[in-house]
């Protein structure tokens, strides 16, 4: 058989009706007792895992939706049409700090919409930096606990359970080769400065076989984590982990639900009300929005809409506003350029 047509085969059998657990929390696939000391010198702790809020049904009971097999890449991405949710954007700021050579994540802070968190690529410290709107510098905050960034590619901010979290995802694997990824969260400080715990490590591996990851966003309404795989080829592919007990050891497993036809996905957020999902390449935007009850499997089954950005050079930062109406970018370039696309229905249409 050849190889194109075995490897599109495969890839039909493993994106095509995938079932997911029927509980609140992932499947531990290994206890690695001995991995978790080596990885951020802590053991795990963190939130429990609930049901889904606003009845909507809960991640881990979507199922794998395949888009429509008589069409290919290109021709599903042309149904996608140009987004109305937002206005032409344009860079605000340059961010002062030297010390942020590749930002490759970026959130805005729960405890103000004046201060922005990022980190760098793969080889920096464990640390983030702080900076507000007009690209000052605010501080830095190392991250106890964790003994090496690996590849940290994507940060997201959220609040649940009434408190104010960071989420830190440690999983750039541009060989396709890492046994498995890495996410910390930490109870979002007010100071910028200083330090701060993990309080939680989730090791997890894909149900599927590692992935180069580069886009990974948190939904407070499931409870869960998002993750887009960095691809070349005409898919990327869509992940999902409930956040896993306090409790739960091991690796736990992130599960497919979808298949998008966007290559190179570099960033994602979803919005506070959980109801957007934004998602970024080094060209444009696609934004993707729930209907009533949806779960994400059934939303993102559906062509998204397209959001013209600024040009700039490697973009692989994105979020959403505090109010999820707008959007940040940042650039891999020294110093940073800052950017912002305002809601057509935001607060206030400009910076």
């Amino acid at each position: 058989m050849p190889y194109r047509i075995f490897v599109a085969l495969l890839t039909g059998l493993l994106v095509g009706g995938i079932p997911l657990s029927n509980g609140t929390s992932s499947h531990a696939a290994d206890k690695k007792s001995e991995s978790k000391k080596s990885d951020s010198g802590q053991s795990d702790s963190g939130q429990s895992s609930k049901k889904g809020q606003n009845g909507r049904k809960d991640a881990a009971d979507d199922s794998a939706l395949d888009p429509p097999r008589d069409l290919t890449a290109e021709e599903l991405l042309a149904k996608y049409r140009k987004s109305k949710n937002f206005r032409n954007g344009d860079q605000i700021a340059r961010i002062e700090s030297d010390a942020i050579v590749e930002s490759s994540g970026l959130a805005v802070s729960r405890h103000s919409d004046d201060v922005l968190w990022t980190h760098n690529d793969s080889g920096d410290k464990p640390r983030l930096f702080a900076f507000d709107r007009a690209g000052r510098h605010l501080g830095e905050l190392n991250v106890n606990g964790v003994r090496r960034a690996i590849d940290w590619e994507d940060i997201a901010a959220f609040e649940l359970d009434d408190k104010p979290w960071l989420l830190i995802a440690d999983v750039g694997d541009n060989s396709s080769s890492r046994e498995y990824s890495l996410l910390y969260l930490c109870v979002e400080p007010k100071e910028a400065n200083g330090s701060v715990d993990v309080d939680q490590t989730v090791r997890f591996a894909y149900d599927n076989g590692p992935h180069d990851c580069e886009a990974v966003a948190f939904d407070t309404t499931s409870r869960s984590i998002m993750f887009i795989s960095k691809s070349w080829q005409p898919w990327c592919e869509v992940y999902v982990l409930p956040l896993p007990d306090k409790s739960e050891e091991g690796i736990v497993t992130a599960r497919q639900i979808a298949r998008l036809p966007i290559p190179g996905v570099t960033a994602g957020d979803i919005s506070p009300d959980g109801q957007r999902l934004i998602l970024l390449s080094y060209g444009k935007g696609y934004e993707f929005v729930r209907e009533k009850d949806e779960n994400w499997a059934e939303t993102l089954s559906r062509p998204g809409t397209i959001v013209e950005l600024p040009v700039r050079k490697q973009g692989e930062a994105i979020c959403y506003d505090r109010q999820g109406k707008s959007l940040y970018l940042t650039s891999e370039r020294r110093p940073s350029p800052l950017f912002f696309i305002p809601g057509i229905d935001s607060e206030t249409n400009k910076h």
